[in-house]
């Protein structure tokens, strides 16, 4: 069922709010953009790692010369079989990313012991969002670079 359409209105409002306030607001932000920096930084060099793996190169390899296989196939059940081997290729590739950390609950674990140095200023729930939201952003950068490289091979 899709979504009806209708008028939205966004209404602002200054926040009426003492010198301590603001001071406790621009430390939460500041102490949830270093989280989050953090965690970015530690997925790049996870995925750094990764990728200097030889056999997640090599499964990588494996997974385009099969799609490549699949696209060229004619017949119904080589096609069917390939796609098999794809998902087996593709679940294989998820437990090397896994082996690594390079999977959001990993990033979690990785956030608790610099939630617990900002002790005060942020609570777990709090913490494992924001980390949440850094993974979110790295597979929403794979996923674009990912749609990149599928459109210029399909251009070829």
């Amino acid at each position: 069922m899709s979504k009806i359409e209708e008028s939205c209105f966004v209404l602002t409002l200054p926040l009426d709010t003492t010198d301590l306030n603001r001071f406790r607001f621009d430390k939460v932000f500041e102490v949830s953009r270093k989280i989050q920096n953090a965690c970015i930084g530690e997925i790049l060099k996870r995925e750094k790692v990764l990728q200097d793996n030889k056999q997640y190169r090599k499964n990588i390899r494996c997974i385009k010369a099969v799609t490549h296989k699949v696209q060229k196939a004619k017949d119904e059940k080589i096609r069917k079989v390939l796609e098999k081997e794809i998902r087996s290729l593709y679940k294989a590739q998820k437990k090397i990313e896994i082996h690594f950390g390079l999977s959001e609950y990993a990033v979690h674990d990785f956030v608790a012991p610099i939630k617990r140095h900002f002790e005060g200023v942020l609570d777990i729930n709090t913490a494992q969002k924001i980390a949440s939201r850094a993974w979110g952003a790295y597979q929403k950068n794979v996923s674009e670079m990912g749609k990149r490289f599928i459109s210029k091979n399909m251009e070829q």
